[in-house]
């Protein structure tokens, strides 16, 4: 089954890049229109074409593989789960206000609902962004503290939406504090940076392993979710597998858009990843 990304984390994020979030088509034709406009006809850059009635700028595809016994073949690597639990929550490190934060991405079980988390000694807060698009427009205030709020808003770069979109990070309602902006590409490369990377069959995949987060109370949950993510532009996808269902000593089978890898869990929590 697949979805159009309406919420990681860059998360997905993705974690935001594709963290610029799905755009309707004729948003991004508007805006290529006006961009298009501002520059000279000898200046324009080719745009790619657009499909008809998909989504695009950060289109990346949610999709729940399919699982099986699983088979031991070549090794991809391995890793300590205890090492890699939610690595990504300083996925950024700015200044925010007068404090220093940690900041990362967490979703649901399901990568439904976005989670923007907010780290420092003694400290977690995990803010529901709920749906990417709505970092769009005049996008999402996260209040941090009675003297901390800021607004995360992104503005997509039409013709590399998933590398060169900006993500703008500003203080408002009387906060003082500096104002931050990055590329989705600087966040895509700080996920990567986090994950266990891997090659199958001549493609790359990053992986992390997170701490879900109860969309019901959004505090987090007791269940845990190793999320794999290919990056391909607006094909990216991302296979969430519920730890669950990787169980001590039976191989399990991930089936990543028809590239199948086996996850063996051992008992002393190291994954090993073979094809």
């Amino acid at each position: 089954m697949k979805r159009t990304l309406a919420a990681g984390i860059t998360p997905a994020l993705l974690v935001l890049a594709t963290f610029s979030g799905a755009v309707p088509l004729e948003s991004v034709r508007s805006a290529a229109e006006l961009q298009f406009r501002s520059i000279g006809a000898a200046e324009r850059p080719s745009v790619p074409a657009i499909p008809e009635g998909r989504a695009v700028a950060g289109d990346a595809v949610i999709e729940a593989p399919n699982l099986g016994v699983g088979t031991l073949g070549r090794s991809l690597g391995s890793f300590d789960m205890n090492e890699r639990l939610d690595i990504q929550r300083d996925m950024i490190v700015k200044q925010l206000g007068a404090q220093t934060w940690d900041m990362g991405i967490a979703g649901d079980s399901e990568f439904k609902v976005l989670y923007f988390t907010f780290r420092r000694p003694g400290v977690l807060l995990i803010k529901r962004i709920n749906n990417i698009q709505d970092l769009r427009g005049r996008g999402v205030d996260v209040q941090l503290d009675g003297q901390t709020t800021y607004n995360f808003k992104v503005e997509i770069n039409i013709f590399n939406p998933v590398r060169n979109s900006k993500l703008k990070i500003s203080p408002v309602s009387g906060t003082r504090g500096p104002a931050h902006e990055m590329t989705t590409g600087d966040l895509l490369d700080s996920w990567k940076a986090r994950s266990f990377v891997f090659e199958s069959r001549g493609k790359e995949y990053w992986l992390l392993y997170t701490t879900d987060v109860d969309k019901n109370t959004d505090q987090l949950a007791n269940t845990r979710s190793f999320v794999y993510f290919h990056e391909n532009g607006m094909n990216s996808k991302f296979w969430p597998v519920a730890e669950q269902k990787v169980i001590v000593g039976q191989p399990l089978s991930v089936d990543l858009g028809g590239n199948s890898i086996t996850m063996n869990r051992a008992a002393d929590g190291k994954v090993e990843l073979s094809e």
